[in-house]
């Protein structure tokens, strides 16, 4: 299908996350090492398209959600940075103003609760919050609105709460989100597997 993976797949070249868009009209699939975003049309029975639409969608673009039903924030690990892309009628994206940095190491899952998207920088063990104002414009809210301590990799939600899975701790820690998008520690799991010699947890869902 074009990804040209290895088998078994490298980390740091294998594709980062798969998503149907909201109005499931395409697969997308980001890539690290190649800079690009695939976008496979779904067909009438379901079938990919054999040939994606491949779009620039920046520095090492990792974990991405969407915000519209037509537009997508995607995290920059190599440049530590979000940026906010328009999906197009025929699965190319646009890039709507420029990236965002958030001064932190290597930012890799992003997640949405109510009207704030939470990113998981792996390097830094936090986590960063980011919106779209009024205007449209992706802002930064805080570089650092939650000191996680233990290799912040992936997340998920639940009613109102962040759910953050630490590689290199092997723990599992929840957050109340409040309505200002503020962070509160309210829960922590210990014992899992720790992330070591490049292996470990690095994925985490919420049912």
């Amino acid at each position: 299908m074009g990804l040209h993976n290895g088998n078994p797949p490298a980390f740091g070249t294998a594709p980062a996350q798969v998503k149907i868009d909201p109005d499931s009209e395409f697969v997308l699939v980001s890539t690290k090492a190649a800079n690009v975003m695939f976008s496979y049309e779904i067909g009438r029975h379901g079938e990919l398209a054999r040939n994606p639409v491949i779009s620039d969608a920046g520095n090492t673009p990792f974990g991405f959600t969407f915000d519209t039903e037509d537009s997508l924030l995607v995290t920059e690990s190599g440049a530590n940075a979000v940026s906010r892309f328009e999906l197009e009628d025929d699965g190319a994206l646009d890039q709507i103003g420029p990236s965002v940095p958030n001064g932190q190491q290597a930012p890799c899952w992003i997640q949405r609760v109510g009207d704030f998207f939470f990113v998981a920088n792996a390097g830094s063990s936090t986590i960063s919050s980011y919106r779209v104002n009024d205007d449209g414009k992706l802002e930064l809210v805080k570089a650092v609105a939650a000191d996680t301590g233990g290799g912040s990799i992936d997340m998920t939600t639940s009613d109102g709460f962040l759910y953050v899975q630490n590689a290199t701790a092997g723990n599992v820690q929840g957050y109340e989100v409040a309505k200002d998008g503020s962070l509160t520690l309210v829960t922590t799991v210990e014992g899992l597997p720790k992330f070591a010699d490049g292996i470990g947890m690095e994925g985490i869902a919420a049912s």
